[in-house]
């Protein structure tokens, strides 16, 4: 299997990081891919897939690259440089100011990346046999984030929030298992210091004096990647790769969201592994410095602002949890929504497992203060209680609050279930008068 070897001060200095440019790469997998993989996607890709496909017709080279660069079992490095963490946590680079190292990366770096992408469909296209490709990816990515995440990004930015508070209530309550385990597929901690990344028999990895980054997404996919060197030209770099998707291995074009083998979990299959600084897939999660286990090892130069300091950065770039991710969550039953108020009710259903009230935001809509009001209420009635976890405080139903929801649903359904039966019987009954009318005439 693949995995690394993560000691105590790693541990200890790892941070969540959120990355625009992350959550950009992440809705290119989905709209490459073109399939959703939950109702909340259908709905995004609905709007955008018909401008994303004419954008990218109108440019065969810029669509050529792309296809090319999210390869059937690596990424290529130069799309998905590893992150570059905030001095303070809970900081990050703008997108500008991340895709710029997309565009400033070396454009034979770049060629040579895709021919480790490509694998067994290289060699490298003669379309692609050029220098403008950082550019034309960098150019893409923009146009990704403008026009299909920034209109999007308040809600994003809040469900990503909610899933790294969540991730950290799981931490100060089982430890790292508990935190790791259910992040990715093929992801657990063995405990001995050891972080299995993928299931591929593949050399471990140690991140001794390295800076460990968990970076989430919302779109179901994910991938992993590394930077050792401070800068580099031309060597080979640290394991590319798709990693495992969500639902499945990495193949050419059944793979990743993209339908390409997309890294991490894209829900449709493997996520890439891009990196820019070397990064792995299900397959490439634990290749060596050397470009892997297949010796396949893309090359790329890493842009570092002046001054920085020469220390190695991993990160493991996730698909937030499903339920925070897929949309605005299970409607409230009608008559509740009548006894409560829709937007109470709301916050009751969902509280069928424990929520901080950043999840809540994220996942209503409702403002922070409004959510806060509702939960007040909600507990003055007996139907939710609160605990503490590390901190972050988490609210869930008690046994009243789950009856009174269990009542309600099994009230809609039944309500639902006869008018279903009332239609399908005035639907038999109305073609048999049609029949003997005229008889009877």
């Amino acid at each position: 299997m693949g995995w690394w070897h993560i000691d105590a001060d790693v541990l200890a200095g790892s941070r969540f990081v959120i990355s625009p440019l992350a959550e950009a790469i992440a809705a290119l997998k989905v709209l490459e891919r073109g399939s959703p993989t939950h109702p909340g996607e259908r709905a995004w890709l609905d709007a955008h897939l018909s401008a994303y496909r004419a954008r990218q017709s109108a440019d065969p080279v810029t669509a050529l690259l792309i296809r090319a660069a999210l390869g059937p079992t690596w990424n290529a490095d130069f799309l998905t440089p590893t992150p570059e963490p905030g001095e303070r946590p809970r900081t990050e680079a703008s997108f500008e100011e991340e895709v710029e190292r997309i565009r400033q990366a070396s454009p034979a770096a770049a060629r040579a990346d895709l021919l480790v992408s490509l694998g067994k469909r290289g060699p490298l296209p003669s379309l692609l046999c050029r220098d403008d490709l950082p550019g034309r990816t960098a150019d893409t990515l923009t146009w990704v984030w403008r026009e299909t995440v920034l209109p999007y990004w308040p809600r994003r930015r809040r469900v990503i929030e909610a899933d790294v508070v969540a991730r950290t209530a799981q931490l100060s309550r089982g430890g790292w298992a508990a935190a790791l385990d259910d992040m990715r597929p093929g992801m657990r901690w063995l405990g001995d210091s050891r972080l299995q990344i993928n299931a591929w028999d593949l050399p471990p990895r140690d991140l001794a004096g390295g800076r460990l980054m968990f970076v989430p997404v919302t779109p179901r996919t994910g991938w992993v990647s590394w930077e050792t060197t401070p800068c580099r030209d031309r060597t080979p770099a640290d394991g590319h790769g798709d990693e495992l998707g969500v639902d499945g291995g990495a193949g050419p074009g059944d793979g990743g969201e993209d339908g390409r083998g997309d890294g991490l979990g894209d829900g449709l299959g493997d996520e890439e592994t891009e990196g820019t600084e070397g990064t792995e897939d299900a397959k490439g999660a634990g290749d060596t410095d050397d470009g892997g286990a297949d010796g396949a090892g893309a090359v790329a130069r890493v842009i570092r602002s002046p001054g920085a300091k020469a220390r190695s950065r991993y990160a493991v770039v996730y698909p937030c949890a499903g339920a925070l991710a897929e949309g605005e969550g299970p409607p409230a039953p009608h008559a509740l929504g009548v006894l409560l108020g829709r937007a109470r009710a709301a916050v009751l259903v969902l509280l069928e497992s424990p929520m901080s009230t950043t999840q809540l935001v994220g996942l209503t809509g409702q403002g922070l203060g409004s959510t806060g009001r509702h939960l007040k209420v909600l507990r003055d009635a007996g139907l939710v209680h609160r605990r503490r976890a590390g901190r972050s405080v988490l609210y869930y139903r008690t046994a009243a609050g789950d009856t009174l929801v269990r009542a309600q649903t099994q009230t809609q359904t039944q309500a639902r279930s006869r008018a279903q039966t009332e239609t399908r019987s005035q639907a038999q009954t109305r073609p048999r008068a049609q029949a003997f009318g005229p008889t009877g005439r």
